[in-house]
């Protein structure tokens, strides 16, 4: 339902439409069903496939899959917001860069998939992802790498996610626990796992325990 925000006061919209970023003036018009929110600066939406944000040293870099469009900073406010409806790719990300400065021109409330290639898996990344991305992702595809080292934990994934479908996991080292992990989340209900590790990635399982989680997770 709308929110009456067209009835503050003209001055007081203005400033928010001064303060605001590209992203949070979009989400200013969404919440008052109206583009006079934003006085005299409409917010205008650039609806793309997905994007591929790239936290490799020394620079953020955003591009179209193809294509760089933006850069972290860039403050043109004649650009639109890059509405990213279905695909999000993160590379050699951590929580210490995806701050909300980064996702300012972004408005990825809808991206279904989503890669994560060499980020730093912990609790915390999947936390702070989820509120950059309001929880909506229902498929990951995982890939680890030779420098980094951290495992991937489904109670955090899942907990941060809890309307994953589909995941897929590549070089990844996992927890010790994944199969009770999956088993214990019941919120969720995984539809397709898919495992390709080396052996020193994954600790033993026995197949009654595989059993166990055919029965309970899919």
């Amino acid at each position: 339902m709308p929110y009456p925000l067209a009835k503050l006061a003209y001055g007081l919209r203005c400033r928010l439409s001064d303060l605001a970023s590209r992203s949070e003036r979009y989400r200013f018009q969404i919440a008052a069903g109206s583009i006079s929110i934003c006085p005299p600066m409409l917010q205008h939406v650039r609806y793309l496939y997905g994007y591929y944000f790239d936290f490799s040293p020394p620079n953020l870099e955003v591009l179209e899959y193809s294509d760089r469009v933006a850069r972290s900073g860039d403050s043109n406010e004649k650009n639109p917001v890059y509405f990213v409806s279905s695909k999000a790719t993160f590379l050699n990300a951590n929580i210490q860069v995806l701050t909300p400065h980064v996702f300012a021109n972004f408005y990825i409330k809808f991206v279904y998939r989503a890669e994560i290639i060499s980020c730093n898996i912990a609790k915390p990344f999947f936390h702070t992802l989820a509120k950059r991305t309001y929880r909506f992702i229902r498929s990951f595809k995982i890939w680890g790498s030779s420098h980094n080292k951290s495992k991937l934990s489904f109670d955090d994934l899942l907990n941060a996610f809890p309307h994953t479908r589909y995941v897929k996991a590549n070089f990844v080292f996992l927890s010790n626990s994944w199969i009770s992990e999956i088993i214990q989340c019941k919120s969720t209900t995984i539809l397709e796992l898919i495992l390709l590790v080396r052996a020193d990635q994954i600790s033993p399982f026995t197949a009654e325990e595989i059993l166990n989680l055919l029965k309970v997770s899919f």
